[in-house]
């Protein structure tokens, strides 16, 4: 995907209004490969059942033993805008640095501070 077909992409999935919403634009793109990662993604991001506010991508991986194993990884928080879900998906499926994902829509990307 050129630089200019990216920008686009973003800047339209920004004006989405939510997470289901950028997986329901992604889920019927003519790229097969955002269409699969929607696929996978709906039904896979759960809200922290302690706290419902932190968005976890849970999946499965098999270990060392072949058996199957469960993980879950960190999102982004419940109120966050849009944008931090669209940067995490595409650094953690395409490896598109943050940085890079909010220069698209002329943002600045800062590092979350480690609590």
């Amino acid at each position: 995907m050129q630089d200019i077909e990216y920008s686009k992409l973003v800047a339209t999935l920004v004006e989405q209004s939510s997470v289901a919403a950028v997986l329901n634009y992604l889920a019927n793109s003519e790229e097969p490969e955002l269409a699969e990662v929607a696929a996978e993604l709906q039904g896979n991001l759960l809200l922290d059942p302690d706290n419902n506010q932190k968005v976890f991508f849970v999946y499965t991986e098999i270990n060392d033993e072949g058996e199957q194993e469960q993980f879950q990884e960190f999102v982004m928080n419940k109120d966050d805008e849009v944008l931090v879900f669209i940067a995490w998906l595409f650094f953690s499926f395409f490896e598109v640095k943050h940085r890079e994902t909010y220069a698209a829509v002329n943002r600045t990307y800062t590092q979350p501070k480690r609590s």
